[in-house]
C-alpha cells in the first residue's frame, strides 16, 4: 500500500509543478481550449511515434532503477513509499513509454497547478496499482512464475499502450480541428 501511495504522491506532486508552470506560462486565455486539445494531440502523436520507433528515435530517459539495497535497510512501509515515489515521479528512474510525458504534457496544458496534480496523481495512482499483479505471492517461486508471465507480456503491453497514445493523440487533434 504504502508503494501506491508513494507512487500516487510522487506523481502528483510532479503534476502540480507542471501545472503551475502552466499557469505561469500561459495565462487564461493565451490558447484557448483549441489549442490545449491540439498541443496535447501533438504531444501524443510525437509520443507515439517515438514508442513506435518510428526514424529511429527514442525516448530521453536515464539508464538507472531504485535502489535494491533499501529492501535490506529499510523497514516494508518506507522502502515501498521511497520506491513508489521515484517510480511515480517518472523522470528519475528508466522511462518505458512516452504515456509518462503525455500526462506532464496534460498537467502543463491543464493551465492549473490544482487539475495538474490532479493528472499527474491518477497517472501515479495507475502506474502504483501495477503492483496489484504481484498481490498474493509468497514464494520466490511464485515470484518468478509471475515475473515470467510478466515479462512475456512486454512486447503486447507496450504495443497496447503506444495504441492508446496514438488513438488518443488522433482524438484530441480531431476535437482540436473540429473546433
Amino acid at each position: 500500500m504504502s508503494y501506491i501511495i508513494g507512487s500516487t504522491l510522487g506523481a502528483s506532486a510532479v503534476g502540480w509543478a507542471f501545472g503551475a508552470a502552466g499557469q505561469l506560462v500561459l495565462p487564461e486565455g493565451t490558447i484557448g481550449e483549441r489549442g490545449r486539445l491540439l498541443g496535447l494531440g501533438i504531444v501524443a502523436l510525437v509520443g507515439a511515434a517515438v514508442d513506435l520507433g518510428v526514424a529511429g528515435v527514442t525516448l530521453p530517459t536515464v539508464r538507472r532503477q531504485v535502489n535494491e539495497r533499501w529492501l535490506y535497510v529499510y523497514r516494508g512501509w518506507y522502502y515501498g513509499l521511497g520506491f513508489g515515489l521515484q517510480l511515480g515521479v517518472g523522470f528519475v528512474t528508466v522511462v518505458n513509454s512516452s504515456a509518462l510525458y503525455l500526462s506532464y504534457a496534460a498537467a502543463f496544458l491543464s493551465n492549473s497547478a490544482v487539475a495538474g496534480a490532479a493528472i499527474g496523481g491518477c497517472f501515479g495512482l495507475l502506474r502504483g496499482l501495477s503492483l496489484v499483479a504481484t498481490a498474493g505471492i509468497t514464494s520466490p517461486t511464485e515470484l518468478f512464475r509471475v515475473t515470467g508471465r510478466l515479462m512475456s507480456l512486454n512486447q503486447t503491453a507496450a504495443g497496447f499502450a503506444s495504441v492508446t497514445v496514438l488513438l488518443l493523440g488522433g482524438a484530441c487533434a480531431l476535437l482540436a480541428l473540429s473546433f
